[in-house]
């Protein structure tokens, strides 16, 4: 399997894939999954929009599902916007008007509309969307950015939500563009971890002998 990033070829292992895919799903059924509460608030939102509920899914995500890089975000945004629950609700509305449409490139018009906000960049707008729309949308933050060859823009965030559809479609991957997205994610973090230590590990050695 070779997912196309727009400066680099990554091959990937069909077992990984599988193995990584398989076990975020067991997560994801587990009553106190981060991601399946973060769906919750989204699927309220999305029923009932209200400034307070667009606040409340915001301040989730990046409180607690995007840990401790989303805690600094969400405080620059409550610093910058003072009034971040009408003004992420008034991008909400309009972003879903661009999703019921579906034109060609909506996915980077809808991080367009919402990266506008004061503080709030692509990747933490994709963050949003990916568990507002997870069929449609799906994560580029910069370990997927560096590891897959794409940039922090637009074009860059379209060209990727398009490969991950071809990806999709020409492997045959029976799960949505978020799930491959976030399964490639936990891959590549494995990887680069396991890097890491070997880095560490002939350090150690190097510095001993």
């Amino acid at each position: 399997m070779i997912f196309h990033g727009e400066s680099k070829n990554v091959t990937i292992n069909r077992a990984d894939f599988r193995s990584y895919s398989n076990m975020l799903a067991a997560e994801r059924r587990l009553r106190y999954s981060g991601t399946r509460i973060a769906e919750q608030f989204a699927r309220q939102y999305l029923l009932n929009p209200t400034p307070t509920r667009g606040y409340e899914l915001c301040k989730y995500i990046f409180k607690i599902w995007a840990s401790q890089s989303g805690n600094r975000v969400f405080g620059k945004l409550e610093t910058k916007n003072a009034d971040l629950g009408q003004q992420l609700h008034k991008k909400f509305q309009k972003i879903n008007l661009i999703v019921v449409q579906s034109d060609r490139n909506f996915e980077m018009k809808c991080i367009e509309q919402l990266s506008k906000i004061n503080g709030l960049g692509i990747s933490y707008s994709s963050k949003l969307l990916k568990i507002l729309y997870p069929r449609k949308f799906a994560t580029l933050d910069s370990i997927l950015r560096d590891e897959l060859g794409y940039q922090e823009s637009l074009e860059s965030y379209q060209a990727f939500i398009d490969e991950l559809h071809r990806f999709k479609r020409d492997y045959k991957i029976p799960i949505s563009i978020s799930k491959i997205e976030a399964t490639l994610f936990v891959l590549i973090s494995s990887k680069l971890k396991n890097k890491k230590l070997d880095d560490e590990y002939k350090c150690f050695n190097y510095k001993f002998i």
